[in-house]
């Protein structure tokens, strides 16, 4: 009767738990990612307001040499200079066309800042980054653009810390809908909606949900995989175009509390020992 009491107050505080956790957990990923593309929004924007950098006239082997030893400090995996022309320098190579990607065209059409979903970059065509822009403007007409591309793996780091705190599954969506990050082995570059009709889901239907997560909207729902209860907390990370999805779910966080309630029924027991011999 005493270990039936226990577990089911365990039973009470777990699923009280569950909505504080995964909330918890949710905002502490989407804030960690979005301060790290904030602040590089920042530096970049910063950078791109010095005459050094805007002004054509100088020559870009001192911006690049500039932007290479600002990059000694902040480590990404470069920093970089493209003129008008949308051709990015590099010290001691020749000047390489970025006018047929997709984020430099969107970049130069837009004037706008910025941030793309990961995407493989590197010497060893595997290693992945997403790229942070902002333009170089003069008297109103973009003159060039200043972006880094960071390590995604970086991104990954800050997920898996940010949702392992509190016992949680994270997903990080690109702005396609696809899975550029998870910690529950989702592969990656999959389509996320795809996913959502494995699982059974409570006060709201997979095309519902699929529609909400399409429209970035956030907010929450509750599903199960087999007999175990789950609760997710979804949204768009700020600064970005991609989408953060957290969950806990109901075994996860109770085993959490097993040890501690084995240990009250333990000496409950041995309380009820003591009783019955003195």
């Amino acid at each position: 009767m005493s270990f039936l009491i226990v577990l089911l107050g365990g039973v009470f505080v777990t699923v009280s738990r569950m909505r504080q956790v995964t909330l918890s957990a949710y905002q502490n990923a989407s804030a960690q990612i979005s301060q790290r593309v904030d602040e590089t929004i920042k530096l970049l924007t910063s950078l791109a307001a010095l005459p050094e950098f805007y002004e054509p006239e100088v020559p870009w082997e001192e911006k690049v040499a500039k932007l290479d030893k600002i990059n000694e400090y902040y480590g990404y995996m470069f920093i970089c200079y493209v003129d008008q022309d949308i051709q990015v320098y590099t010290l001691g190579e020749e000047p390489a066309s970025l006018a047929s990607r997709e984020h430099m065209q969107r970049l130069y059409t837009t004037k706008t800042n910025l941030v793309t979903d990961s995407f493989v970059a590197g010497a060893d065509g595997v290693t992945l980054n997403y790229t942070i822009a902002v333009p170089l403007m003069k008297a109103d007409e973009m003159v060039g653009s200043l972006f880094a591309s960071i390590y995604f793996d970086e991104t990954v780091s800050l997920l898996t810390d940010a949702a392992s705190v509190n016992d949680a599954q994270a997903v990080l969506i690109g702005s396609k809908g696809q899975i550029m990050s998870s910690t529950n082995g989702l592969t990656y570059g999959s389509i996320y909606t795809d996913h959502l009709r494995e699982a059974s889901y409570v006060e709201i239907s997979p095309d519902s949900l699929e529609t909400m997560l399409l429209s970035r909207e956030t907010g929450s729902f509750k599903s199960a995989e087999g007999l175990n209860p789950k609760l997710t907390y979804y949204g768009p990370v700020e600064n970005t175009n991609w989408d953060i999805l957290v969950s806990v779910d109901f075994l996860a966080l109770f085993m959490s509390v097993l040890p501690i309630l084995l240990l009250v029924t333990v000496l409950l027991f041995l309380r009820k020992l003591c009783c019955l011999f003195l």
